[in-house]
Parts: structure tokens; C-alpha cells; sequence
């Protein structure tokens, strides 16, 4: 009984470690360009981390309204625990 109850509070635990995802997206063709250095990722990836969530994928989208419509953002993305 004891290793069927220390195997179920390890799957809790990994599941509760990968429940927040985020996905970014940086918008700017000044980023693009090399213009402008992106220090906005930097800043979310350690918020984000200290609040336990995991940034999983990071956009570069151009000032293209169009191109921002058809970010995909979290779509097509699998959390594996």
C-alpha cells in the first residue's frame, strides 16, 4: 500500500509541475530587425518561473496584423508529464 500511495503523489507532483505552461509572443520588427534587443523575453521567462510556470515557446511575430492573426500561440503544443 505504502509504494502505491508514494507512486500516486509522485504523478500528482510531476502533473501539478507541468500544469502551467505559457507561450510568448514578441511582437516587433524592431526585434526582427536586430534593431531593438528583445529584453521583454528575459523578464517573463523569470517572472514566469518564479510563479512555478514553465515558458514553453517563444514567437517573434512581425507588426503584421495579419501574421499576429495567424500565430498559433499554445495551439499544437503537448505537455508531457
Amino acid at each position: 500500500m505504502g509504494r502505491d500511495t508514494d507512486s500516486r503523489q509522485r504523478q500528482v507532483s510531476r502533473a501539478a509541475s507541468h500544469s502551467h505552461c505559457a507561450c510568448l509572443a514578441v511582437i516587433g520588427d524592431e526585434i526582427l530587425s536586430g534593431k531593438v534587443a528583445d529584453v521583454n523575453t528575459h523578464f517573463a521567462a523569470q517572472a514566469l518561473h518564479a510563479l512555478g510556470w514553465r515558458l514553453q515557446r517563444v514567437a517573434i511575430v512581425p507588426d503584421d496584423v495579419d501574421a499576429i492573426a495567424r500565430w498559433r500561440g499554445v495551439r499544437g503544443l503537448r505537455v508531457e508529464g
